[in-house]
């Protein structure tokens, strides 16, 4: 997949792109509880095993669609990409051979995060905690 620009994610938000079985759109990333790592795991994990996707970070989406940007600010893009990674390695089963972190500055300032899972072909994965395997349908 070629790389994810802010234009590409201001003219979704500006025409209501709409979120499909390998679209997804997060206004907030995941926080430190046990219920967003879990959700998280569970995107992940059903991308990899269905056909793949992007989850889009910073993305506001109302009834699928999606609305308006909101970058993430206070935080380290790469603190932030290092913490979803190490969720990611320690969290799904067998680990997933790779998940693309594209980082995406907002002119405003803050940024947006783009993860793109490609379809795995060395799963099914679970995620652990939950011995739980997900598809997105």
């Amino acid at each position: 997949m070629a790389p994810i620009t802010y234009e590409l994610l201001k003219e979704w938000a500006e025409t209501g792109a709409v979120e499909t079985q390998t679209l997804e759109f997060k206004a907030m990333l995941p926080e430190g509880t046990n219920e967003a790592r879990l959700e998280f795991l569970k995107d992940i994990s059903a991308m990899a095993n269905s056909e793949g996707g992007t989850i889009v970070y910073g993305m506001s989406e109302k009834a699928g669609q999606a609305s308006n940007l909101r970058p993430i600010e206070g935080q380290s893009p790469d603190a932030v990409k290092r913490r979803l990674g190490q969720i990611a390695e320690s969290g799904v089963e067998p680990r997933l051979p790779t998940i693309d972190f594209q980082v995406v500055d907002h002119p405003e300032g803050g940024f947006l995060l783009a993860l793109v899972i490609p379809r795995s072909y060395i799963g099914p994965h679970q995620v652990s905690s939950s011995n739980s395997f997900y598809i997105r349908s």
